[in-house]
C-alpha cells in the first residue's frame, strides 16, 4: 500500500519559494518474478496488467519480462503434446510436403541401395511392429478408421507420427484405395547364406519373377509350409510395397535375400551342403518322386517365361508338378506351395526354420 501523506509541517518543508510544492517522490517498486498479486493503492493486481492493459505501459516499468519465466527448471516435463489423432497437431495439407517426396521415393526404391521399405496399411505396420521392425515415420488420415486411429496412438511412443488430409494421404499411399495408414521402416535383403543355416535348410530361389504381388504370396507360402528362406535373382523387389503387401508379414519374419549371380547361389548351397533342384513345367521328376528330406534349394521361374536356363543348369536335378492336360503351368505362388508343403509331408509335417533352431540352440544352453 502507498504511504500516507506526511504532516503538513512535513509539507511546508518542501514547498520551495516559489509556493508550489515539489511532487513527493514515490517509492520504488519491484514486480514480483512469482507472478503473484500484489498491491497497490489498496486494489489487488497481477504482474500481467488489468483488464487487459499491460502494468509496463500504465505505470512505466521496463520489467515485463521478469513476470514470465524465460526457461523450465531443472528437472521440470515438457507439457504432454497431444497425439495426432486427438486433433490438436495441425494436418498436412500440401502435395508438396517434403514428407511427400519421402514416401514416393520409397514406394519406388531402389532395391539395392535403399534399406527404406513402405508399409501400406495398418495390418502391416502391425506385423512390422510385431516382429521388431523400426517404424521411422507413420502418417495417418484425419479421418480414420478406428483400427488406424488405435495404431497410430500405439505408435507414437517410437516413431513420428503426422496427420494429412485425404488428398496428401492419396499422394503418400502408392494403392489405388488407400488404407488411411502408411508407414516408413528400416528393411534390409538378408544375406543368401542366412536361409541356408537352418539345420535342414528348404530355401525357395525364384528367377525373374517380375510380379511383385506373385513374389510376396511365394514369400507367405514359403513361411506357411515351414521352409527356411527366399532367395531372389533379378525381378521383382522382394522388399517392394506390392510385394511386402503381398506376403502379409512374412517378410519381416523370413531370411529374404537377393543376388544378382545365381551361380554364387549356387557355391554357397554347395558350401552348405544343400541340393540344387530347378522347377520344370514338364518332364522333370516328379515332385513326389523327389528327395526332399535333405537340404535343398529349389528354382522357380516366371509363370510365362519359366526357369532362366543359365540358373536351370546349375541344378543338379529338375522337379515337375504333374498337371492334367491341357493346363500348362500353375501360378509361381501355387507351384511354390506344392512343392514346400510336399517337403514337408516327407519331412514329418514339419521344416524347422532358423528362429526355431536359435530357440533350440538357447534352449540347450
Amino acid at each position: 500500500m502507498l504511504a500516507p501523506d506526511l504532516d503538513e509541517r512535513s509539507a511546508a518543508a518542501r514547498k520551495p519559494a516559489g509556493g508550489r510544492p515539489r511532487p513527493r517522490p514515490r517509492p520504488a517498486r519491484t514486480v514480483p518474478a512469482t507472478g503473484q498479486p500484489w498491491r497497490v493503492a489498496g486494489r489487488d493486481m497481477h504482474p500481467r496488467g488489468v483488464c487487459g492493459i499491460a502494468l509496463t505501459a500504465t505505470l512505466g516499468w521496463e520489467s515485463a519480462r521478469a513476470t514470465t519465466p524465460t526457461h523450465r527448471a531443472a528437472g521440470s516435463r515438457k507439457p504432454a503434446e497431444q497425439g495426432p489423432t486427438s486433433g490438436a497437431v495441425e494436418p498436412i495439407t500440401s502435395r508438396r510436403n517434403p514428407l511427400v517426396a519421402r514416401f514416393r521415393r520409397a514406394a519406388r526404391r531402389d532395391a539395392d541401395a535403399d534399406s527404406t521399405v513402405l508399409l501400406e496399411g495398418p495390418r502391416l505396420v502391425e506385423e512390422a511392429l510385431a516382429a521388431g521392425v523400426g517404424v521411422d515415420v507413420a502418417a495417418v488420415s484425419t479421418s480414420p478408421a478406428p483400427r488406424a486411429a488405435a495404431l497410430a496412438r500405439r505408435l507414437e511412443p517410437v516413431a513420428r507420427v503426422v496427420r494429412v488430409t485425404p488428398a496428401v494421404m492419396d499422394a503418400l499411399s502408392p494403392a489405388a484405395t488407400p488404407s488411411g495408414l502408411v508407414a516408413l521402416a528400416v528393411l534390409r535383403p538378408a544375406p543368401v547364406e542366412e536361409a541356408m543355416r537352418a539345420p535342414r535348410p528348404l530355401v525357395v530361389g525364384l528367377s525373374g519373377v517380375q510380379d511383385p504381388g506373385n513374389t510376396g504370396a511365394v514369400i507367405r507360402a514359403v513361411e506357411a509350409g515351414g521352409a527356411s528362406g527366399v532367395v531372389t535373382v533379378d525381378g521383382a523387389d522382394p522388399l517392394g510395397w506390392k510385394a511386402l503387401r503381398g506376403a502379409m508379414g512374412s517378410a519381416f519374419r523370413l531370411p529374404i535375400a537377393r543376388t544378382g549371380e545365381p551361380a554364387a547361389a549356387r557355391r554357397l548351397a554347395t558350401a552348405h551342403g544343400l541340393r540344387v533342384l530347378a522347377a520344370a513345367p514338364r518332364g522333370g521328376t516328379p515332385v513326389a518322386d523327389v528327395d526332399l528330406s535333405v537340404p535343398c534349394l529349389i528354382w522357380l521361374g516366371a509363370e510365362g517365361s519359366g526357369l532362366d536356363r543359365g540358373v536351370a543348369a546349375t541344378a543338379d536335378e529338375a522337379v515337375s508338378i504333374p498337371m492334367r492336360p491341357p493346363v500348362e503351368s500353375l501360378n509361381i505362388a501355387v507351384a511354390a506351395a506344392l512343392i514346400v508343403y510336399e517337403a514337408a509331408r516327407q519331412r514329418g509335417g514339419r521344416v524347422t526354420v532358423p528362429s526355431e533352431a536359435a530357440g533350440s540352440a538357447s534352449g540347450s544352453a
